[in-house]
């Protein structure tokens, strides 16, 4: 599965897509990097300071900077995901995660689940292309928890950080992508007590 020519590969094309574009690149010598505000997290694309970041020590850091890459793209080719979620998304959604009153709750949800859809399905085409050493049928399954897992998010208002991540939550769900109206389903008992039990 994979090779690390491809990983190599893949960052030597990424740093070159990088430094045309002015973005830095930075690997954190920590499982997580600080997004500001004190709040860390496995890795992230800032647009607008213009950063790609990802903690090295992450056991799986390539995916994650895999998935970052892929918001990265979105934003350089002025996807109309990318345009729409960067103003009525993650935004509304952290307001209200922070006891903030907010409007238009569902439909943010709904902008973000497309947006995580189609990077998701943008990182497995990148694994494949490179052959990275990425079990695409394990990345799939941990796509579907955690894009449905905004809904679980939406009835609790708590966010529980990498729920998603484990093999006790990902295995359970599917290993192809859904419809986006899959995604934006109310969730049954059973889905729902697969995110209460961990």
């Amino acid at each position: 599965m994979g090779t690390e020519e491809g990983v190599e590969r893949f960052l030597k094309d990424l740093r070159e897509q990088c430094s045309s574009h002015n973005i830095k690149i930075k690997f954190a010598r920590a499982k997580t990097v600080d997004v500001g505000g004190g709040i860390r997290t496995c890795g992230y694309y800032d647009a607008d300071g213009r950063a790609l970041a990802v903690g090295k020590k992450n056991r799986h850091w390539l995916s994650v900077l895999v998935h970052e890459s892929c918001h990265m793209d979105q934003h350089l080719e002025g996807s109309e995901l990318w345009d729409r979620e960067s103003v009525f998304g993650n935004n509304i959604l952290d307001a209200w995660l922070l006891g903030k009153g907010v409007s238009h709750l569902r439909k943010a949800i709904n902008r973000i689940q497309a947006l995580e859809l189609d990077c998701e399905k943008r990182a497995v085409k990148k694994i494949a292309f490179y052959d990275l050493p990425i079990n695409t049928i394990t990345y799939i399954q941990k796509a579907n928890a955690y894009i449905l897992y905004y809904n679980y998010v939406y009835e609790t208002g708590v966010w529980r950080p990498a729920t998603y991540d484990d093999p006790e939550v990902y295995l359970k769900f599917p290993s192809r992508f859904m419809s986006e109206r899959y995604y934006r389903q109310k969730l049954s008992e059973k889905i729902r007590s697969i995110y209460i039990n961990q």
